[in-house]
């Protein structure tokens, strides 16, 4: 009987139900957060430049594929060339912006479900540019949510975000990284 007599079962049964999920979330929140500390990479797309190791996927590789790109990206911005400009050369020679590369792979993300091409733009670049996963760190948890606590996803200060140095391979020397963030 779902009921009894006084109606208690299933107010009980949802109380119940409620206080093991919140469980559940605070020991996944927990083991993720043990993750993000120990530079294990969490995401469920590797940025741009890396692909996550076949042998290990919370270990980020070299795409040999996109790591030129991101390489062209940093050159240029060290020499001068605006962030739109490098947009307008990036696209002009026909090179897939991130979430353009993911739909042609079968990816479907958020930013990619418009019937559209999806270009290159000064955001992604600009984000590219700020990321230090290319100097081989990690800095991971800039989106939190907290389904127990009932705090809905929000974009992260600085302060918050996770970072683990010398986790992986970087794709640029410390020198031009620096440079880049100087300009």
């Amino acid at each position: 009987a779902e009921r009894t007599q006084d109606g208690y079962i299933v107010p009980l049964k949802n109380l119940i139900n409620e206080v093991y999920s919140k469980d559940i979330s605070k020991k996944i929140d927990a083991a993720l957060s043990v993750k993000q500390r120990s530079g294990e990479f969490i995401g469920a797309w590797a940025p741009y430049g890396y692909c996550k190791d076949p042998d290990d996927k919370h270990h980020l590789i070299i795409n040999p594929e996109t790591a030129p790109t991101v390489r062209q990206i940093f050159k240029w911005r060290s020499e001068g060339i605006s962030v739109v400009q490098i947009g307008r050369k990036l696209n002009d020679a026909g090179i897939l912006s991130p979430s353009q590369l993911k739909r042609v792979r079968g990816l479907e993300t958020n930013f990619n479900k418009k019937d559209r091409v999806i270009l290159w733009n000064k955001h992604m670049i600009t984000e590219i540019l700020q990321n230090i996963v290319y100097i081989g760190h990690l800095s991971q948890k800039k989106g939190s949510q907290c389904l127990y606590g009932g705090i809905p996803y929000h974009i992260t200060s600085e302060d918050e975000w996770v970072i683990a140095k010398n986790t992986h391979e970087p794709l640029l020397s410390e020198e031009l990284f620096e440079k880049v963030q100087e300009i």
